[in-house]
Parts: C-alpha cells; sequence; structure tokens
C-alpha cells in the first residue's frame, strides 16, 4: 500500500485517503520479515507481454497535478459517462494495458458495487 500511495502522489500530485477493499492483512515472518496480503478492485494483465497490474479504488485528496510523469502525461478528472463514452467509443485514448480495468470499473459502478 506504500507503493501504491507513492506512485499516485508521483504520477498525479495527490495523497490517497482510503483505499476500497481495507482488507489488509500483514504477518512477521521468524526472521522478522513482514509479509503482506491485499484484495484489490481488480488484476490486469497485458497479453504477449509480463505486465500484471492491480487496481484500487481510492478517496484522495490535493491538487491534481497539471502535467505527470511517466504513464499519466495528461491526468484530468472525467464524469463516469465521459469514461464510459472513452472506452466504448474512443479506447485509443486510454492507456491499453488499463482499458479492461476501467471498462470493469465503469459496469461495476453502474451496477452500484464500487
Amino acid at each position: 500500500m506504500i507503493a501504491l500511495k507513492r506512485e499516485v502522489k508521483e504520477e498525479c500530485g495527490l495523497e490517497i485517503e482510503s483505499i476500497k477493499p481495507e482488507k489488509l492483512t500483514t504477518s512477521e515472518g521468524k526472521l522478522g520479515e513482514i509479509s503482506l496480503a491485499f484484495v484489490p478492485f481488480c488484476g490486469e494483465s497485458f497479453l504477449g507481454n509480463n505486465y500484471v497490474g492491480f487496481v484500487f479504488v481510492c478517496t484522495a485528496k490535493g491538487e491534481l497535478a497539471r502535467k505527470g510523469v511517466h504513464d499519466a502525461k495528461q491526468p484530468r478528472w472525467v464524469s463516469l459517462s465521459d469514461l464510459k463514452h472513452l472506452v466504448d467509443n474512443e479506447p485509443e485514448k486510454i492507456f491499453s494495458y488499463h482499458l479492461s480495468a476501467l471498462k470493469y470499473y465503469v459496469e461495476q459502478k453502474e451496477k452500484g458495487l464500487v
């Protein structure tokens, strides 16, 4: 979860307030090592590549960066209806690795499950 918070701050300039679902289990091994088990909103993978990602639904505060770095070159807020339009009609405007996860989010949000 620390990495998620760091990435959102780095890419978008926002501070994460909460992560849903908030299911996190930590354990300490006999040598003091710590392991985490967490539940993301969904997972994503890009076939033909070794990319695997975890998607979380978060609340955040702060001011959205005008220009991000790396993947988030033009971060911006969009309404659910605008996101639905983008994934259904203009998918080329979305980073292809995240297209399926965003489609899934729209479906779940429309059903009231998120």
